[in-house]
């Protein structure tokens, strides 16, 4: 609809993958920044003073008064698209979209970077927000008589439940990988449970590119990183999580993050596709269907 019909000559084509993923392609980009979203940091939530609703409103606000006042420029997001690639310029806000990863799935990007910074991606993410308390309608009484409530824990930036809700959170750094377990429990704290890996070590160059694929299937548990085509790490998290009755997210989002880096940073060729679950396709020659 765009260009017409494209004729390539055939010494130009060096091979041809049909089905190079073994199953549906998700999302190939970022063309656009259509369907993304840049996530910044909540505010810090305040302490409760005692007042109702009512008597909040009937207190001044301070902030209302002199309309002459200038209005706070708005901080400059951490992250720009350009082309067919997110630049991270610093900061901590996040990006992240549904690109509606399944049971058996695998992400790819190319990651181009200075000084080695810290990174983060998020996978199966379903961006919950944090829920509400339930009453507890048999909550214990003080000495006073005065119902008692239950404290939350105020999320910090480090997070990620605030960023990509109940999700899977890959921290890659210079020597090594983590994978992270991250969402809201019953009373609405944030949790991040560590899943060990089969072995942690993988060093990255101080300034350089790679490309990175994660393959997961939920079935078998298991998530494996691959750098540069090559097999780097693998978690089974089936066998880390035996006896957590938590169960794991299944969102179908992914996401990025180099929270507090001022580094820049550049992430393109992001492909998201159902996997068949190979660990690499010369294997299916193996197979005699």
């Amino acid at each position: 609809p765009m260009a017409g019909e494209v004729v390539i000559p055939r010494s130009a084509v060096t091979s041809m993958h049909p089905n190079p993923f073994g199953g549906r392609l998700l999302y190939a980009g970022p063309f656009s920044e259509d369907g993304w979203e840049i996530r910044s940091p909540l505010p810090p939530e305040e302490p409760d003073d005692g007042l109702d609703d009512d008597e909040k409103k009937a207190e001044p606000d301070e902030a209302a008064e002199g309309d002459d006042k200038e209005e706070e420029e708005e901080k400059p997001k951490s992250w720009r698209h350009v082309g067919a690639k997110w630049y991270f310029t610093g900061g901590d806000d996040v990006i992240r979209r549904d690109v509606g990863l399944t049971e058996s799935s695998l992400v790819r990007f190319n990651f181009e970077w200075r000084s080695r910074p810290p990174i983060a991606i998020a996978l199966n993410a379903d961006f919950a927000e944090r829920p509400e308390p339930e009453e507890d309608e048999d909550a214990e009484a003080d000495a006073d008589g005065e119902e008692q409530k239950k404290v939350r824990r105020v999320p910090s930036r480090s997070d990620y439940s605030q960023y990509f809700g109940n999700a899977l959170v890959l921290t890659l750094r210079s020597s090594y990988a983590q994978l992270l377990r991250c969402g809201y429990d019953e009373e609405g704290n944030p949790f991040s449970d560590q899943i060990r890996p089969s072995s942690s070590s993988v060093r990255f160059a101080d300034t350089g590119s790679a490309e990175f694929e994660i393959r997961s299937n939920r079935e078998a548990g298991t998530i494996a990183l691959h750098v540069n085509g090559e097999f780097a790490i693998q978690w089974n998290l089936k066998e880390n999580l035996a006896d957590d009755a938590k169960p794991l997210p299944d969102g179908g989002g992914i996401g990025f993050t180099l929270m507090g880096s001022d580094t820049p940073v550049r992430i393109s060729d992001i492909v998201a596709a159902e996997w068949n679950g190979m660990p690499d396709s010369a294997r299916s020659f193996e197979s005699e269907e």
